[in-house]
Order: structure tokens, then C-alpha cells, then sequence
């Protein structure tokens, strides 16, 4: 793969987010099975099952609670390469490779995460909220993120929820390159 380009160009890539254990795999896996009415590891069973299928069955899991990791919620899925699930994390494989990388422009939006935030809350997200989702995201470091950004709206504190997402998710990461 080294000798096919010299050179990419990354863009909005939420790196941050973290991929999938074998165990994390496990509660969506078992879900997938049970909205396709398939036995666990049937695997001739689910790839009888329609495209149609199985994009109605992973609709109704992305909106079930399966990880209590708030990230996990919006990269479901465990990626795979030829039939095999990627083990480690892309931030740890990147600082870790072996081979030497191309040459690389990584960039991000300002509003990356507006989307995410909007979606995840549809109404306006009070100082209490705020308060309890960033503690239920950033635990130990919770006063840190909330001294870094404070409340700065009684009203709703979305927009401010999705400059950290922003700068969390998808900014932070770039970084390491």
C-alpha cells in the first residue's frame, strides 16, 4: 500500500474517537443478531438478510444504549479490512507505526461537532445539563473543561457544547501529526 501514493490530504476526521473492543463489540452484536432474527454466530443467516435489513436494524441499535463511552455512541460499528476487525485504537497505531507516513495535511472546521450536538440534543441544553454532560464525559478532568469553558448562556449552552466537541474530537487529534 506504501507505494500506491505519496501524499494524502485528511479532513474533518474524528480521530478522537475511539474504535470498538472485542467486548464493546459484543452488546452490538448481539442486538444485530436479535433484529435480524439470527442465532449470534449464524453468519450464513446474516448474509441472507437484505441490505434493507440490515440498515433498518442498525437504525434501531444506533439509538439504543450499548456503552456507556459517549463517543462510542456516534462511531457504532467496528471497522474492518478484509474480514478482519482493526485491533488498537488510530491514534495509538498512528503514533506506533512501523513504516514511515507520507506526507500529510490534516484540517478540521470550527464547527465540526454542530451537527452531533444538535442531533443528540434537539432542545436547549441548560447550565445543569451542561454541567452533567460534560462530568459524565470528562469525569476527573470535568472542573478542568468547565474552568476551560465556563457556562457563558442561561438559555442554551449547545453552541458552546459543540466548540469543545470540536476542538475534542476532531481538532486535539490532529495535532499529533
Amino acid at each position: 500500500m506504501q507505494t500506491f501514493f505519496k501524499r494524502a490530504i485528511i479532513q474533518s476526521a474524528p480521530i478522537t474517537i475511539p474504535f470498538r473492543t472485542y467486548l464493546e463489540y459484543v452488546t452490538p452484536s448481539v442486538l444485530l443478531a436479535e433484529q435480524l432474527h439470527c442465532a449470534v454466530g449464524d453468519i450464513a443467516c446474516f448474509r441472507r438478510a437484505s441490505y434493507q435489513d440490515i440498515i433498518l436494524a442498525q437504525t434501531v441499535i444506533n439509538n439504543m444504549l450499548t456503552s456507556l463511552k459517549l463517543l462510542l455512541f456516534f462511531e457504532p460499528w467496528v471497522p474492518v479490512i478484509d474480514n478482519n476487525v482493526v485491533q488498537g485504537q488510530l491514534l495509538d497505531l498512528v503514533k506506533n507505526t512501523s513504516f514511515p507516513l507520507k506526507e500529510l495535511i490534516i484540517g478540521t472546521l470550527t464547527e465540526e461537532a454542530v451537527f452531533f450536538v444538535y442531533e443528540g440534543w434537539t432542545k436547549p441544553v441548560t447550565p445543569a445539563t451542561y454541567g452533567e454532560v460534560i462530568l459524565a464525559t470528562f469525569l476527573e478532568d470535568a472542573l478542568k473543561v468547565i474552568e476551560h469553558f465556563p457556562p457563558d448562556s442561561i438559555s442554551d449552552l449547545r453552541p458552546l457544547l459543540s466548540r469543545i466537541a470540536t476542538e475534542w474530537v476532531f481538532a486535539c487529534s490532529t495535532r499529533v501529526f
